[in-house]
């Protein structure tokens, strides 16, 4: 049977407000494939056939969400919804519905509690009158919102992946969608394979091209780190089975992940990966348990006087991409002019270049690892700060990433199309 919604959200009417703030982070998640009947009136125009069409509704939905209370207790409607979402459920099986459970007042039915997902913590000023929700309201709701978000991306989500994966287990091919940024034509559909787009509204501007203004990479990092860690072992006990990454993402978060997870000289454990940028045009492949023999390019690395010499931070600008940017270098001075940042040099990788080879990432990424580690040589301390500014492909970051596993400090920076410039990300 064909699903229609990604997912469906039962609820009483009364409990709208709630409902709305939980419908916005779902949209964030499944675009176009989430149902309410706020939502969707246009599927329940028939009111003689309402029954019918709810029930249908709520059985084609891949999985159910429901608002429990004690107005959904009462409703009329939300029996029929309740009833199509049970008839669903298989024996043996994992459900596909989770409940929110958003006052104290009414208990779970018995043949429910084994699929209670969490109780919603109400604010006070969605319990008390008028003039109190009025002085609170913004402040709650606020509270309630960070609730409903973890709820829907570290809970229910990660419980999606996990059952995906599960269900999956007999797969000859895992993949794993990185998707934290959404470029032009490239929505912030979920898949429903093993992805993220946990980021939502919370971190990404509407456009999709950059984060929050206030918000720093640091803010999600943890949960990113998290979440690949249990994701990959997962997967890895699909032996060798194959394990595609989708790197639809900011380059800085390309590099941080090979960084920690990328190791590609470990054998089986690492190998057997596929890797795809965000437009997905080629996929480059990393075989299973290939002795890897470095081929290093001739030198293309040039070099730029920095604005002080006795400066222990150095600049490389990686710009290895189809089309080069021949303001690179300038726009990099700007950068640490206006933020009154010292280095010493500025190194160049820089070359017009179409990567479709795993022997061609991994060559350059060792040659761009021994210029850097070069470069601190006579520092012995090694206290300067590697200031890299990427310009070139997620994978290539991926596997530069897993490389530089070399002393001393490591700033990255993205850059901001609309400003014209760069702005600080991640720091190792």
């Amino acid at each position: 049977m064909k699903k229609e919604y990604g997912i469906a959200l039962s609820y009483a009417r009364k409990d709208s407000e709630i409902e709305k703030i939980m419908e916005k982070e779902l949209e964030q998640v499944f675009t176009g494939g989430v149902f309410t009947d706020m939502l969707r009136k246009e599927k329940l125009a028939n009111t003689s056939q309402l029954k019918e069409k709810l029930q249908s509704i709520f059985q084609e939905a891949e999985y159910s969400i429901i608002l429990y209370s004690k107005n959904y207790y009462k409703g009329k409607f939300t029996r029929v919804e309740m009833e199509a979402i049970n008839n669903c459920a298989e024996p043996g099986k994992e459900p596909h519905s989770f409940i929110v459970k958003i006052d104290g007042s009414k208990k779970i039915p018995k043949e429910w509690r084994g699929r209670t997902y969490i109780k919603l913590r109400m604010p006070n000023s969605f319990k008390k009158g008028k003039a109190f929700a009025r002085r609170k309201y913004a402040e709650d709701l606020d509270n309630l919102t960070r609730q409903i978000r973890d709820i829907i991306h570290n809970r229910i989500k990660k419980f999606m992946i996990e059952q995906k994966i599960q269900e999956s287990r007999d797969k000859r091919e895992f993949s794993l969608n990185i998707h934290t940024t959404f470029g032009p034509g490239n929505g912030a559909n979920w898949r429903m394979d093993y992805d993220w787009n946990l980021l939502g509204t919370g971190y990404i501007e509407e456009n999709g091209r950059k984060i929050k203004q206030g918000t720093t990479w640091q803010d999600f990092w943890p949960y990113l780190e998290k979440d690949f860690i249990w994701i990959r072992e997962e997967l890895r006990k699909g032996s060798d089975a194959c394990f595609k990454i989708c790197l639809n993402c900011q380059l800085s978060v390309a590099y941080k992940l090979g960084h920690a997870y990328g190791d590609l000289s470990q054998g089986s454990g690492n190998r057997n990966l596929v890797l795809t940028s965000s437009n997905r045009v080629s996929e480059i492949e990393f075989p299973l348990a290939k002795e890897i023999r470095y081929t290093l390019p001739e030198d293309f690395c040039r070099v730029y006087e920095g604005n002080d010499t006795d400066s222990t931070n150095i600049a490389c600008i990686i710009s290895i991409k189809f089309r080069k940017n021949e303001r690179i270098v300038e726009t990099v001075k700007e950068f640490f002019d206006r933020e009154k940042m010292s280095y010493s040099k500025i190194y160049l990788f820089q070359k017009e270049a179409i990567i479709e080879r795993a022997d061609d990432l991994e060559n350059l990424a060792e040659y761009m690892r021994e210029t850097m580690e070069n470069c601190r040589k006579g520092n012995k301390d090694n206290k300067g700060v590697i200031h890299l500014f990427p310009d070139t492909m997620a994978p290539l970051m991926f596997v530069l990433g897993a490389r530089t596993i070399i002393p001393g400090k490591i700033c990255l920076y993205e850059y901001d199309p609309d400003q014209d410039t760069y702005e600080m990300s991640l720091t190792k």
